[in-house]
């Protein structure tokens, strides 16, 4: 005796969505990117901060508007912090005792935190 089973396959086509994807999913730029100038979340900060020259050899120089009152340079190397005391949202600072290498700075005004990469070589 042989029974024989059938099975029926019922295929449909998947739910049609409302939802969009981030088109930064695609372009590989987030909210916020410094590259493409997509607007960030609303914590980004609006004022820009610049340090100058880059590399550094003796001295750094930190201007900008922004109301922060410090800032950190950070060894990308060993961690080490250097605290910065911003007047007005700008200093003049010596790294002619740094060594050589990548540091980031980091200036923060309430939740929004800006960094930038600085280079010292002498």
């Amino acid at each position: 005796m042989v029974s024989l089973l059938t099975a029926t396959v019922v295929l449909s086509s998947p739910p049609e969505t409302t939802a969009q994807t981030p088109q930064w999913l695609f372009d590989g730029h987030m909210p916020g990117c410094t590259t493409c100038g997509r607007p960030g979340p609303s914590n980004t900060p609006t004022t820009s901060t610049s340090a100058y020259p880059n590399p550094a050899t003796d001295r750094l120089f930190i201007a900008g508007g922004t109301s922060a009152e410090e800032a950190t340079l950070i060894s990308a190397l060993t961690g080490q912090r250097t605290r910065l005391r911003l007047t007005n949202g700008s200093t003049e600072t010596s790294v002619a005792h740094l060594p050589d290498g990548l540091y980031w700075l980091e200036i923060g005004t309430g939740k929004a935190v800006q960094r930038e990469r600085i280079v010292v070589q002498h």
